[in-house]
């Protein structure tokens, strides 16, 4: 069995006309791997959704879901969001946090999910948080300057990226929902 946690998305971010903003990208699921030598009759489980966007604006992205399997209650939580960007003058510098990896829990294997990057923009230049990459990878990809929304994550349990705001508010992108594995059931 593997579960992988859903991944959080990216934070929005905020500017006005003169100023820049970018959002901090979504961390990835965390990821556990179990043997299970004799199976049940049946089981209880849970995947857990991507995060939210964060909203357009200085607001942070939502953390995913955790991802749950009733065998010796293997678990894999979600990744955190990414921090909101909030406006810097094109004179100055600003970051903002990517969010945390999810952890594994339960298993024979337990992982914690890639952290989301930071929003950086820094003398005009301005580049946002790269979502974290899944077990499976495709993290949200990095947006360099411009106005736009963040992308989602790009494959299960990836974190979403920040937004880039050039002379609007743009929202973060979503993260990637988890997943189940089972390898063999008999």
């Amino acid at each position: 069995m593997e579960v992988l946690g859903g991944g959080g998305a990216g934070g929005g971010a905020t500017a006005t006309v003169s100023d820049v903003g970018t959002g901090g990208g979504g961390g990835a699921g965390g990821y556990a791997r179990l043997w299970i030598a004799a199976s049940a009759a049946t089981y209880t489980y849970t995947v857990g959704a991507g995060g939210t966007a964060g909203s357009a604006g200085n607001n942070p992205g939502n953390t995913g879901g955790t991802t749950t399997f009733s065998a010796s209650s293997l678990q894999a939580t979600g990744g955190a969001g990414g921090s909101g960007g909030f406006s810097v003058a094109p004179t100055a510098c600003g970051t903002s946090a990517g969010g945390a990896g999810g952890v594994g829990s339960n298993g024979d294997l337990n992982t914690v999910g890639a952290a989301g990057i930071q929003g950086f923009n820094a003398l005009a230049a301005a580049a946002t948080g790269e979502g974290g990459a899944g077990h499976y990878g495709g993290g949200g990809k990095t947006i360099l300057a411009g106005n736009t929304n963040g992308n989602p994550g790009g494959n299960y349990g990836s974190g979403g990226s920040g937004g880039c705001a050039a002379n609007s508010n743009n929202t973060g992108g979503a993260g990637s929902g988890g997943l189940i594995v089972v390898w063999e059931f008999s």
